[in-house]
């Protein structure tokens, strides 16, 4: 081997050791997160509330998780993310999903993941609030519910400066809408399938 040779291998091998031990010290510098039934930050949508259970800033941009609490009667529009994987675990009542073209009634401890991309819905549609813990890979998506507190805030549900508020926030965080009636005229499965 040649001493160029020599200094070449030596300086791989040496940068390849400081990468992994940047690795590893960015890996240490994350602190564990905890949060007791109640803490978080407390966001009021108005047709819900969410708690922050997890942000994007306290997992490095990981993933951030979130407590959703839908009240009777609300439902999103069918949408696709382009940026988000989207996990749902029903914690309490019964959640009616539409994936794709497909409706199908989640019970509780039912679990969901959606790939971005993917056409879904979300609905209460019984007349009892619904829980659910939401995780967002990446971090990041909880965000949207912080800004849609404060469009809330600032302009009512259902006006017009509302609507541009939240248009605004879709395009932000990469959700389109597919169809703004998701659960009308579709016939809806007994059950979740079993996959």
């Amino acid at each position: 081997m040649t001493l160029n040779a020599s200094v070449k291998t030596f300086a791989l091998a040496f940068a390849s050791g400081l990468m992994l031990t940047v690795s590893l010290a960015a890996s240490a510098q994350q602190a564990p997160i905890v949060r007791l039934p109640g803490q978080g930050q407390r966001l009021d949508l108005v047709v819900g509330e969410v708690i922050i259970k997890s942000s994007s800033k306290e997992t490095q941009n990981s993933i951030s998780q979130v407590m959703l609490f839908e009240k009777p009667g609300y439902s999103t529009t069918l949408q696709t993310n382009s940026r988000t994987d989207i996990s749902f675990l029903v914690l309490e009542g019964v959640l009616t999903m539409r994936i794709r073209d497909q409706v199908v009634t989640y019970p509780a401890n039912s679990y969901v993941f959606i790939p971005k991309g993917t056409p879904h819905a979300h609905a209460n549609l019984t007349n009892k609030p619904v829980r659910l813990f939401m995780t967002f890979t990446p971090g990041g998506y909880e965000q949207f519910y912080v800004e849609r507190a404060n469009a809330t805030k600032a302009s009512k549900p259902g006006t017009p400066a509302y609507a541009q508020a939240m248009q605004a926030l879709m395009a932000k965080y990469g959700i389109t809408n597919v169809d703004l009636a998701p659960f009308k005229n579709l016939q809806r499965s007994a059950s979740a399938p079993n996959k």
